[in-house]
């Protein structure tokens, strides 16, 4: 493509990308763009070379669900534990208030 271009303005250029190669980087990918250009009146070529880096966010993301997913399962794990050891606890007392109706403190041990 070609195209003057005058100082202070700028010009821009569409071009198709291709595919050079199979990599398969799930989680960072490497792009590297490369653009000749000369300027009107010199007949060498000069070259810009620039890397860019991109972060796949999707996976970023399925990972952050994932990772809440876990800790939600963890805290319901918890939940659900505390609450059985808490009517443990319950019928324990109601139990020993029974059988010692006068009893100021009543020593309660869970066994599981």
């Amino acid at each position: 493509m070609a195209g003057f271009l005058l100082p202070e303005t700028y010009r821009s250029f569409s071009s198709d990308l291709k595919k050079v190669n199979n990599d398969h980087n799930w989680l960072v990918s490497k792009y590297t763009l490369q653009v000749d250009y000369r300027y009107d009146g010199v007949d060498r070529y000069a070259t810009k070379i620039v890397s860019i880096r991109l972060i796949n966010g999707s996976l970023i993301m399925l990972g952050a669900v994932a990772l809440a997913a876990i800790i939600g399962v963890i805290m319901l794990l918890w939940y659900i534990r505390r609450r059985r050891n808490a009517k443990k606890i319950l019928v324990a007392r109601k139990a020993a208030s029974k059988s010692n109706p006068h009893a100021k403190h009543i020593d309660i041990k869970v066994i599981e």
